[in-house]
This record gives structure tokens, sequence and C-alpha cells, in this order.
């Protein structure tokens, strides 16, 4: 298989035989005689597009068998309009590809010169622009394979360097004396990466190699952005605009009307109209279509203005019936009647080809630019998007590692907590076998239910919860007094201090009217159960919990607000943060043992669905050791 690589290396090759030949039709031969080597083939001819009114340049190699190429073809007498001839119908089906063409069916006057019976064909290509020809031939009846066409379409673009070499040459030939202008401008083109400056330079240097009187570069500007219409009927609506200008003699004013529309202007209707030919006047004077005209466009007199040329700046070529937009025009002006000839036509139509290719070049990086900057954009949004992610994940990783830590504690806090009860309560029943009659069955039967009830008040407590989170729990809002609630609530507590030993009073301080509340019932005994409790708790002995009720206003709104104080453990600036979720702890001062850690969090989700709200305050007292603890419970006194 033939790869890029070989065809690396033969562009190398013809590299070097440019570098060591002095004239085209050497430099063609030599690339001929590599091409029927490496194809295997008995001859090989390879023809340089020619400039306009000049012969083409050949290159022509056989390996001295029957096949034999036309005589004439091997001496340059190839025109200009045949080789056009043989260029367009290859291109009909749009683009150049190898084709496999017997010398009976051959389709033009070229192919009908060839001898040989089997010939491969391929066209050249500087950018868009075919410049040269391809053809090799077997004297046999043998078919071009796949592999040889592919190879010989890679290799194309190596010969196309040699083509346009040879054009090149034909050019310098033609005209020594543009030939610093060529090569200035080149370079400028090269080097430059900005289109402003290329087209000033081509502008200025054109016109003075030239000996012009002054120059325009124009650009149009159409209506309908994707117009694509070549109908020289119809003039499209466009503005010209004047961008960059030049005058031999620096201190004239140009008055200029740099901006107008293309039909408003005659000439370059005209221009327009003949493109991609340039449109060239030898003496305003006598052109029909500035027959009672005062003023043209660019703010030319045409009692002053002799000669004019329009040099289109053409777009990308899609077909021969479709040559391309024109995107402007070079305009120059001479004050004398002037004969264009055929190698400045040629010298003029040269630079308005570069500088339209700079033009699409630099338009086409504007698109990709812009293509560039919306993608980083994107980019860049992305990367955020996906840093936030990464955070909120780290985050959430964080969230996880402290729940994995709270549910080995949780299990560990409701082991012992499980265990201890039902061990107590097998213990008891054992003794209740022992002794089924007398005293002690009744303390055992006491143990068994208070054990009992420890059980079924942790599991109700992780089923709400559960319930909760869920958003399944169910409550029933009524009226209730919650006066008498508290009382009933205090009475309790001191009966539990007492028998469990606590060395605590309690103080209630609510008001001595009748105060009502729309809540739930349960849930409201809960929260404050859950309280109180811990209250106990953390309660340093022989200090008093206090509980307190005040009814507040906001407006036509109503709150109750409960809080509950007790003086013992410090709760910490790091543990309020974390009070209120699943199985966080603090260490109680009474003798009742750590809890499971559900307490405060059944609390905050019972308060949320009541629509009320919770905080607490850990502050210091006189004494360092001791820390006066508040819960502040706030409830809409009525539950919508």
């Amino acid at each position: 298989m033939y790869d890029l690589e070989a065809s690396d290396d033969f562009g190398q090759q013809i590299i070097q035989i440019i570098l060591a030949s002095s004239d085209a039709q050497t430099m063609l031969s030599g690339i001929a005689r590599e091409l029927g080597a490496i194809f295997n083939a008995d001859a090989c001819l390879i023809l340089a597009q020619p400039d306009r009114g000049a012969q083409a340049k050949t290159g022509f190699w056989q390996d001295g068998s029957s096949v034999a190429f036309s005589p004439e073809l091997t001496t340059c007498v190839l025109s200009d309009a045949t080789f056009a001839k043989i260029v367009g119908e290859i291109e009909e089906q749009g683009t150049i590809e190898p084709q496999e063409i017997r010398a009976n069916k051959a389709p033009n006057a070229l192919l009908d010169c060839l001898a040989s019976r089997t010939l491969l064909v391929q066209g050249t290509r500087d950018r868009d622009r075919a410049n040269g020809l391809i053809i090799l031939g077997r004297a046999q009846a043998r078919s071009w394979s796949k592999t040889d066409k592919k190879k010989l379409q890679n290799i194309a673009s190596w010969v196309a360097l040699a083509c346009d070499r040879a054009r090149l040459q034909q050019q310098v030939g033609a005209s020594n004396r543009y030939q610093i202008l060529l090569n200035h401008l080149s370079n400028t083109i090269r080097s430059a990466s900005d289109l402003p400056q290329i087209l000033k330079s081509a502008l200025e240097e054109t016109a003075q190699a030239l000996q012009l009187y002054r120059g325009w570069v124009v650009m149009l500007k159409y209506t309908n952005p994707l117009y694509q219409s070549r109908d020289r009927q119809d003039i499209p609506k466009a503005t010209v605009n004047a961008i960059e200008q030049w005058s031999a003699i620096p201190q004239d004013e140009l008055s200029i009307q740099s901006t107008f529309t293309l039909a408003d202007s005659p000439l370059f209707s005209q221009a327009w109209s003949c493109a991609p030919q340039p449109f060239a006047i030898f003496d305003c004077s006598c052109e029909p279509i500035l027959e009672n005209i005062e003023q043209l466009s660019l703010g030319l007199d045409p009692a002053q203005s002799h000669a004019l040329l329009f040099a289109p700046l053409m777009g990308r070529k899609t077909s021969d019936a479709h040559p391309g937009t024109v995107l402007g025009f070079l305009v120059f002006e001479d004050r004398y009647p002037r004969t264009w000839q055929p190698e400045e036509l040629d010298l003029i139509a040269w630079i308005s080809s570069q500088v339209s290719s700079e033009i699409i070049h630099h338009q086409a990086l504007r698109r990709v630019q812009s293509m560039v900057d919306e993608r980083t954009a994107q980019l860049t949004r992305s990367l955020e998007v996906k840093a936030r992610l990464s955070e909120k994940m780290r985050q959430q990783i964080e969230e996880l590692k402290q729940l994995n830590q709270m549910k080995d504690s949780f299990l560990s806090t409701v082991q012992d907590t499980l265990k201890h009860p039902l061990t107590k309560m097998k213990m008891s029943i054992e003794m209740l076998k022992i002794f089924p009659e007398g005293d002690r069955r009744q303390s055992y039967l006491k143990i068994l239910e208070d054990e009992c009830i420890k059980e079924i008040n942790l599991i109700n407590d992780l089923l709400t919860l559960q319930e909760l989170d869920s958003k399944q729990f169910k409550s029933h809002p009524q009226q209730i007094d919650l006066p008498e609630v508290i009382r009933e609530l205090e009475q309790s507590f001191i009966k539990q201090w007492q028998d469990e030993g606590f060395a605590l009073t309690l103080a209630v301080d609510y008001p001595n009217f009748p105060l009502k509340l729309h809540t739930d019932l349960n849930s409201l005994n809960s929260i404050l159960s859950q309280l109180l409790s811990n209250a106990g708790k953390f309660s340093t002995p022989e200090t008093t919990v206090h509980l307190s009720v005040t009814p507040i206003s906001e407006g036509s709104e109503r709150f109750i607000t409960i809080a509950v104080t007790n003086f013992g453990t410090e709760i910490s600036s790091a543990a309020k943060k974390t009070i209120f979720k699943p199985f966080e702890q603090n260490s109680p001062k009474s003798g009742s043992g750590h809890g499971t850690g559900l307490g405060l969090a059944l609390v905050k989700s019972l308060v949320d669905h009541l629509n009320g709200a919770i905080a607490v305050t850990s502050e210091p007292t006189d004494d360092p050791q001791i820390f006066q603890t508040t819960f502040t419970l706030t409830l809409p006194q009525t539950q919508l």
C-alpha cells in the first residue's frame, strides 16, 4: 500500500528537482521521469496551466516502448483554450479524481493525440484553482488499479507545486519589471497577519508599479448574507464601502463618498456584471455607460478620470456556472487614456486573486476564532459546573462519612439500650419462675413493665422519625389548653425525678389567663417531654429546671414561645450546629446514662412538622463549670 509517508518522500524528490532545475520544461520532465518509474508506466506527460496568452509548459518522459505522445505536445504548442477545455471536461463532476480513459474514448482533442491504449489522468490544484494535468500511459490494455489511482491522487498535491512553479517562472520571464512587486507582496502576504496591512500594501505598491494616479479597495456587503446568485442581469442589493485608498499626490484631498449602493453606481454595476473578469475602461469620455453622468462614485470626475480598471475580488469558486461571490474590487485610476496591456491585466488579476485568498482566509479565521471563543466559553462553563459538582460530591461524601460515623455510634448505643432492658426483662422472668407468689412477684412485674415501656418508646421514636423523614407522618391538630398540658407534664416530671433520685426542682411560669393553642397534642407532648427529659439529664444536682410560656404577636400573626432552661453541661458552638441531627449526644451530668441520640432529632422533625422553630443557647454563669442552656420553642398559635 502506498501511504502518505511515501507521498512525502516523493514530495521531497520534487522539491529537489525544482531546486536543481533552471527552467520549467527541465523541471517537469524530471518529475515525469520519476512518476513513470513509480507507476511502472510506459510514458508520462505533465502539463502546467499556461498564463493568459501563453503556451502550456510541459514535461515529457517515455521508456522507448511503442507508446508515443504526439510530438506537438512535447514542444509546448498547447494553447490556453485547449487546456481550459481539458480542465473543464475533467471538472464537470465538481472534483478531479483519477480516471481510466482509453484512447478510443478520449473526450477531447488532447487525448485524441495520444497513442497509448490505457491512460490514467489526474488534475492538480493550487488551493481551489486547477493548475495542471498528469497523464500516465501504458502500451498494453492493462487497467489501472484503485491503488494506482489513490497513489496518483496523493502525489498530485506535490506535482501541483511544480506546476505552480512553472506558471510563476512564465510570469517572471514575461514581466521582469514586476518581479520586485510580486516578491514583496508575496512576503507581505506570508508574513503579515493583519488584513488591512495586506490590502494597503497590495493597493499602494501595485499602483506605484503601474504608475497610476489613484487606487481604492472597496468591499461589498450584501443585504442577504447568504447571497450566491451570479445572474449578470440581476444586480443584487448590496452596499459598496471603500476601506483603503491611495493617491500618487499625498497632498491631494480625496473627496470620497465611502458608502453607496451597488445599483446606484453604473460603473460598479457593470464591473459586478463582468466578474470574475476585470472591467477596464480605456477612456471614460468614450464609455457609453458614462454619458450624461456628471459625478461618479468614489469622487471620480468623468471630465478628469480617463482610464479605470476594476479588478474583482472573488470568493471561493463553487462550480463553473457559479465562479464565486464578488467580495469587492481593486479599483485603479489614471488621469490619461490608457491601453491596459495583457501583462498588466495578468499582474492585477494575480494580485486580486492573492488578496481574495487572504480575505477568504481571514474570514475563515474569524469564523474559526468565533467558534473557538464560543467553545472555550462553553468549556469554561462546563468546567465550572464540573467543579461545582465535584465540590458538591465532596460535601456529600463528607456527609456520608459523618452519617456512617453516626450510624456506628447509634448502633453501638442502641445495642446497649436494647440489650440492657431485655436482660433485665429476662432476669425478671427467670425470677418469676422461682418466686411465682409473694411480694417479690409484684417487684419483678414492675421491672418487666418499665423495661417494656422503654423498648416500646425507643421503637416508637425510630418509627416516628422514619415517618417524618418520608413525609408520611399524620398529625391531628386540635384546640388545647396549654397551661393544662404543662401542669400535667409538671406533675409527671416532678414525680419521675423524685423516683429516679434526681435532686432537681421544676419551676413553671405561664400566664394566669386561658391560653389556647391549635396544634397536634401528641406531637407537643413528645416535644416538651423530650426537652424536659434532656434538661434533667444534663442538669447539675441541686439546680432548678425552668419552663416558661410567653405569647407574642407579629402583626396579625400570633405565636407562643416555650423556653426550657437548665444549669449544667455546656453545649459547644460546634455541637450546636449538629445537636438536632440524629445520633448526636452530649455527656449527661446526672446518673441517667447516655441516650440514643434520637431525642433532639425527633424534636426538630416534629417542630418542623408543626411549622414551628427551635433554637438553643448555652451561656456561662458565675460558676465556670456550670452553663445556662435554653431551648426555645416557637409555635404558631393556630395551625393552617
